[in-house]
């Protein structure tokens, strides 16, 4: 039997369940706390899990900003009334008790929970693994196919029952293929999210029409059968219904990164469940989820008394609790109030902090943050840092950020706030903390959550001890973060009206290739429908077929690239949608969110504990994906300048660093010798693999060589390499042999990482970062192959990764020791840019080089390649 992964639409339920009890009916408790989406909504879920019994779940759900579809049509979704403040106020308990439950929340700004469902649903099924949607409307039935099908909670007459949806289901109520019902919806429209479709046609007219003609363009094709004035609605809102059916298409492939063991059902502390569940007076719900906890209905108190600082004579209490103690725990609250802080130096006494009681000594928070026998634990220094820049106080010795503690302890949970944190090592009861931003955040809970935050950090303080990741957290992490706190402060200048221009240049591309694959086609259609960009491909031009699936055509870029060379009208409508991303994606975003009163700078946040392979990341916005691949792409970093006149931007790349690191770790004499001889490393594993001398090497000798390079260092099998490179897979394996039998310090590393990694159960860098490998147990073949290539990759991967962090920070100490004006600014992949001081740039160059190919003692050289120019673009 396949494992099933069960997918909920979070809003969707949470409304149903909010609607089917409502009125005069409306549950609440003693207190007038309302509670009736929260019965609601654990109610069917319980019942949903004791029916499917899924091996994985996780709920989605929308991200208050604007969607592409708002983007795309202004009165999207205009009109929809607002949410009720009985249910606003109930959203944070359900957010609270799915993470107590171990249920992944997943959300991604710019797209609805739909696209997040629909993505996902289609990345699991490699995994030969089975999903069910549960989603309180239709729309995501377009996305059922033979392993995805969907469950629609209905309510009637105050009882509520689930509709059940898969393909024959899908045909049998509608007579339509699931794809079909978009093509439904483009036609007759959708008033709940104010969805135009032909204005004056229903569902009853546009049902038959559809069944009748297959699609939207079907029905123009064969306007001329229609009649009257259905005919002229259809003529004059044409333009209306194909924008309808881009507004109603759920996207399949939304940029979000998951593991799937994220998703995996596991066990809960009851006792925590029942608390909160008996705070709500829910003893339904304590019966169903923790039977033998019903008589807990009420949280224990915290061990400890909150004071407010008044007075001088306190922080002195404080200051010498602390001091007996050897630590102290500060805790801020930065969505909450920005001037208060919490502070636990131990014992059974917290304490509040106000930073407007200006008339305190407050040089006390200098002694204690400057008190080298003191440890300090915080939690997100990055942000702690910038609460103490804003009353002129600084923090740097004996620090213990828990945040980056739980990290290195296991960097795949990906959850590392205070409340998933205190959940997972403490133990301490969700009602005791408060999560940020939720409107139950009092006063109180600074102080309380600087207690837990003490507990916690003791614990994990012994924790990264045991793991041995002590040294990589207080000589790597922790200083790094002051780094990074320094380059989102710095930010990097954009030219708008370069922007502007090339924003403007992209329009008059797009409408170039339209043009273009109009005329080459012969006839205009919608380039965005599959459906309709297959009927010209394969059945007007008569190309090829490369897939096919039930509802049509395939067109994705797969199929694509491999009809290039079949028609010129490919290589416009590769182009078209590249331009279209670039537009959509890079141009209109970034221009967004340039800050004008800041000298017109992009103020990036980055990541510290976002990958599990020890890589930082970059959001609001991402720049770390600037397009590079192709020359239109790369052009957009045309824009990113210096930060004045005077100033321009050195960039320094290392020079295939997982490959060297790769001869580091296995030390196979081949891949060794090629480093230290400086040779073409792809030329140099041509010549060995397809046996001629290396002057004689073909560039596509060499292609291949390089693509063979990196796929054994990302674990790729034959199957892959032979996709990749365009062979068949007897070729691609006898490449993988040949290479093999050519560096066999690699082929021993390749048994050798795999089998102790079984054995342990996670890999190390060479400097120490563990990355836990639990797909490696996994029953499932597909999961099990997966961790096997993660255990091959993760080393070198997160081994590159901390190169690159030792790299910022040598950089960044000397720049600051040597009163250089120049700053970092960007760290994207293998690469830093500097903001350099003209006058500075010679001996800069020459420093961050240094900096770079000294950072740690390889067995072969690490190079790197220095540039500068006046923009981005040119240091490229």
């Amino acid at each position: 039997m396949p494992e099933k992964l069960m997918l909920i639409d979070g809003y969707s339920l949470i409304n149903r369940a909010f609607y089917a009890i409502s009125g005069r009916n409306l549950l609440q408790t003693a207190d007038g706390v309302i509670t009736n989406a929260v019965f609601g909504f654990f109610n069917m879920l319980y019942k949903l899990l004791e029916e499917e019994k899924p091996e994985y779940v996780l709920v989605a759900f929308d991200v208050k900003k604007p969607t592409f579809r708002h983007l795309a049509y202004d009165g999207y979704k205009l009109g929809r009334r607002k949410m009720p403040e009985e249910l606003v106020g109930q959203i944070p308990y359900i957010r609270d008790i799915l993470k107590i439950m171990g249920i992944s929340i997943v959300e991604k700004e710019g797209f609805e929970a739909d696209d997040i469902i629909g993505t996902l649903a289609k990345k699991v099924q490699p995994y030969s693994i089975n999903s069910v949607v549960v989603s309180g409307d239709r729309d995501l039935l377009q996305i059922v196919d033979e392993s995805i099908r969907v469950k629609v909670p209905v309510t009637k007459g105050g009882t509520t029952s689930i509709e059940n949806y898969d393909v024959e289901g899908i045909y049998e109520k509608y007579g339509l293929t699931p794809k079909q019902l978009i093509e439904l919806k483009s036609v007759m429209g959708d008033s709940s999210d104010n969805i135009p479709g032909v204005k004056g046609v229903g569902e009853k007219t546009a049902l038959p029409l559809v069944q009748k003609y297959g699609s939207l363009e079907g029905i123009y094709e064969n306007i001329h059968e229609l009649k009257g004035a259905l005919k002229q609605k259809f003529e004059e809102q044409r333009d209306g219904a194909t924008l309808s059916r881009t507004l109603a298409t759920i996207i399949l492939d939304v940029p979000v990164d998951f593991q799937l063991e994220d998703f995996q059902v596991k066990s809960y502390d009851t006792e925590e469940l029942c608390e909160i569940f008996g705070r709500l007076e829910m003893k339904g719900l304590i019966e169903k989820f923790c039977p033998n906890q019903g008589n807990q209905s009420k949280p224990k108190e915290l061990p400890i008394n909150i004071e407010g600082v008044e007075e001088a004579e306190t922080l002195n209490r404080i200051l010498k609790k602390a001091k007996e103690n050897g630590s102290i725990s500060f805790y801020s609250e930065p969505s909450f109030s920005k001037e208060l802080l919490g502070i636990y130096p131990g014992g059974d006494r917290a304490y509040i902090f106000d930073f407007k009681q200006i008339s305190l000594d407050l040089g006390f928070l200098t002694q204690i943050f400057k008190q080298n026998g003191t440890r300090k634990f915080v939690h997100h220094l990055k942000e702690f840092m910038r609460l103490l820049r804003k009353f002129n106080y600084e923090m740097k010795s004996n620090i213990f950020d828990v945040m980056l503690a739980g990290y290195l302890i296991d960097s795949s949970s990906q959850k590392y706030d205070l409340i998933d944190l205190s959940q997972k090592f403490l133990g301490m009861k969700v009602n005791q903390i408060s999560k940020k931003g939720e409107n139950s955040f009092q006063r109180e809970d600074v102080g309380k959550n600087a207690f837990i935050l003490g507990k916690i950090g003791e614990l994990l303080l012994e924790k990264v001890k045991e793991l041995g990741q002590e040294k990589l957290l207080e000589d790597l992490e922790m200083p790094l973060v002051e780094v990074l706190e320094s380059m989102e402060s710095q930010g990097i200048k954009v030219d708008k009206v370069a922007l502007k221009s090339y924003w403007g240049e992209l329009n008059e591309k797009i409408k170039g290739l339209e043009d273009t694959i109009y005329d080459l086609a012969g006839e205009k259609f919608n380039m965005n429908s599959p459906k309709a960009l297959g009927e010209i491909l394969f059945e007007k031009l008569q190309l090829p077929v490369g897939k096919k699936t039930k509802t049509g055509f395939s067109t994705d870029v797969e199929v694509l690239e491999e009809l290039k060379d079949k028609h010129p009208i490919i290589e416009s409508i590769l182009s078209y949608r590249q331009m279209e991303k670039l537009k959509n994606t890079y141009a209109k975003p970034l221009y967004d969110l340039v800050d004008p009163l800041e000298d017109s700078k992009i103020h990036t946040k980055f990541n510290q504990a976002g990958t599990v392979t020890g890589r930082i990341t970059s959001v609001e916005p991402n720049l770390q994906n600037i397009p590079y691949r192709q020359e239109y792409g790369r052009r957009i970093r045309k824009v990113f300048v210096p930060s004045s006149k005077d100033h321009l931007l050195i960039d320094a790349d290392y020079s295939q660093i997982e490959l060297r690191v790769l001869a580091h770790i296995t030390g196979d004499e081949n891949l060794l010798h090629a480093f230290k001889e400086g040779k073409d490393i792809h030329s140099s594993t041509a010549a060995k693999i397809f046996e001629v001398d290396e002057k004689d090497i073909t560039s596509i000798q060499r292609s291949r060589a390089k693509a063979i390079n990196f796929g054994i260092l990302y674990g790729l099998g034959e199957f892959s390499l032979a996709k990749d490179l365009g062979v068949t897979r007897k070729e691609a394996k006898s490449y993988i042999e040949g290479y093999l039998g050519q560096y066999q310090g690699v082929k021993k590393y390749m048994t050798d990482v795999v089998e102790k990694a079984k054995q342990e159960g996670f890999v190390t860098t060479l400097l120490g970062r563990r990355r836990n490998i639990p797909e490696l147990q996994s029953k499932n073949f597909n999961i099990r192959s997966f961790g096997e290539r993660v255990a091959l990759n993760a080393p070198i991967q997160g081994s590159a990764a901390d190169i690159l962090k030792l790299a910022m920070l040598k950089i960044y100490d000397r720049l600051r020791d040597g009163g250089f004006a120049s700053r970092l600014v960007l760290q994207v992949h293998d690469e830093i840019l500097v903001d350099a001081l003209r006058q500075e740039a010679k001996e800069v160059k020459q420093l961050v080089k240094e900096s770079m190919e000294n950072v740690l003692d390889l067995h072969v050289p690490l190079l790197v390649e220095v540039k500068e120019g006046e923009n981005w673009y040119e240091t490229k």
